[in-house]
């Protein structure tokens, strides 16, 4: 799935459909600009990240020598001069540049792995911490007529304001169309500096219509929280950002301010984000011992630790699906091996490994997986995910005809409470 915010680049592909427009959740970041780490992606330290690039530079290594030689560096000359003599279309230097960078990491057969340009680059910083420039939105892309469309209106946005509404589709940006556009694309376009505008032109059933936008600073609302049937705290955690952790720490302070006999944490549809997000989040409810540890190609290992002074003293139930990825997994299994919760839902998406993104001093970076990730009792989840201890399928059709009031996994996790609470 892709899904967008505001117009923002996917943190990880790990759900089928909805991209946060502004920002994808995905991958597991573990500290943001100056330090992230995805759980999924680590944003490295940029002093740390200068010392890396000046060390490849300076070390030449066998792989550097090997593909900066003679040979290779005549052929990209050859290409170069070819392009420039007989290319139908205009390219620019900057581009062609890119393309050298971008085909490097394409060739790793790492389907994480990444180029990012200035742009993106920042994107991804602002996604990570929880704060974009553009309208409001969750976009996503319709299979059928390949245009793109809201998901979902954030409220007190510039697109509730404009009167946009879920499920209105977006035919144009500024008058170029939208049809065959990807995710990341489309979002780019709606997404922008604050206090600038952009057109869209909107189909809404069989009207079209155009509505121009300002865009503004939006922060993500990225956990919702209520009391279910009086007594049951309820907590959905969207994507795991910076803001994440003091918005978890306010929706757990509820649940305890009504005293809550149980505690449903519903990690449906999350893709993942910041590992020092969910690390901490973690620390709100474990016991004291390991988190999540995670070893690289030289078998060095990183241990993730939970002090135990704040464990939560009520039953828990995690509540997963297949669109459960990465950070949420980490969560999920975390608690599970701490025999802190229940794991109610379907499988996970099964995502197990780290990527790390390392700045080049230009402000631009790379991202490559570096080590895998295992849950506190040394289990390796990729490719595999984490079983429920109680297995039960969504009523897809009961739950969109009720426009979500119909929640039959919900539903069982509260049951499954029930039966746990004293």
């Amino acid at each position: 799935m892709n899904e967008g915010y505001n117009g923002m680049p996917v943190k990880a592909p790990f759900q089928k459909g909805t991209f946060f427009a502004g920002i994808l959740t995905g991958i597991l970041v573990v500290s943001v600009i100056g330090a992230g780490v995805f759980l999924g992606t680590k944003l490295a330290h940029r002093n740390d990240a200068n010392g890396v690039a000046e060390a490849v530079s300076a070390s030449g290594t066998d792989t550097y020598d090997s593909v900066l030689n003679s040979r290779s560096r005549k052929k990209i000359r050859q290409i170069l001069q070819i392009v420039d003599e007989h290319y139908l279309n205009e390219v620019t230097q900057d581009e062609l540049e890119e393309g050298l960078y971008r085909g490097i990491i394409a060739a790793l057969d790492d389907k994480y792995a990444e180029y990012y340009n200035e742009k993106e680059y920042q994107d991804l910083i602002d996604s990570n911490q929880g704060v974009f420039y553009g309208i409001g939105a969750y976009i996503s892309i319709d299979e059928d007529t390949q245009y793109p469309y809201f998901k979902e209106i954030m409220e007190g946005t510039p697109a509730e304001e404009a009167g946009l509404q879920a499920k209105d589709y977006i035919m144009k940006v500024d008058g170029e169309d939208m049809r065959g556009f990807e995710l990341k694309e489309v979002t780019s376009r709606v997404k922008g500096p604050e206090g600038t505008q952009v057109t869209l032109t909107i189909k809404r059933k069989t009207k079209e219509f155009e509505v121009t936008i300002t865009r503004a600073k939006v922060n993500t609302p990225t956990v919702k929280y209520d009391m279910k049937d009086g007594d049951i705290g309820y907590i959905k955690i969207t994507e795991f950002d910076s803001v994440t952790v003091s918005q978890f720490e306010t929706a757990l302070n509820y649940v305890y301010s009504q005293n809550a006999k149980g505690l449903v944490i519903d990690l449906r549809n999350n893709g993942g984000g910041l590992l020092d997000a969910c690390c901490d989040i973690a620390r709100m409810m474990l016991p004291k011992g390991t988190i999540l540890y995670t070893l690289d190609k030289n078998d060095k290992k990183v241990t993730y630790d939970c002090d135990g002074k704040n464990e939560i003293q009520i039953p828990v139930v995690m509540l997963v699906n297949g669109s459960s990825a990465s950070a949420s997994e980490v969560l999920t299994g975390a608690m599970k091996d701490h025999e802190k919760a229940t794991v109610v839902g379907t499988t996970t998406f099964g995502k197990g490994i780290v990527q790390r993104i390392y700045d080049l001093k230009d402000d631009t970076a790379i991202k490559l997986t570096i080590s895998a990730y295992y849950t506190p009792n040394g289990i390796s989840i990729h490719g595999t995910g984490i079983e429920p201890d109680v297995k039960v399928e969504l009523d897809e059709d009961a739950y969109v005809e009720s426009d979500g009031e119909e929640d039959n996994q919900l539903d069982k996790a509260i049951e499954v409470l029930r039966g746990k609470i004293r």
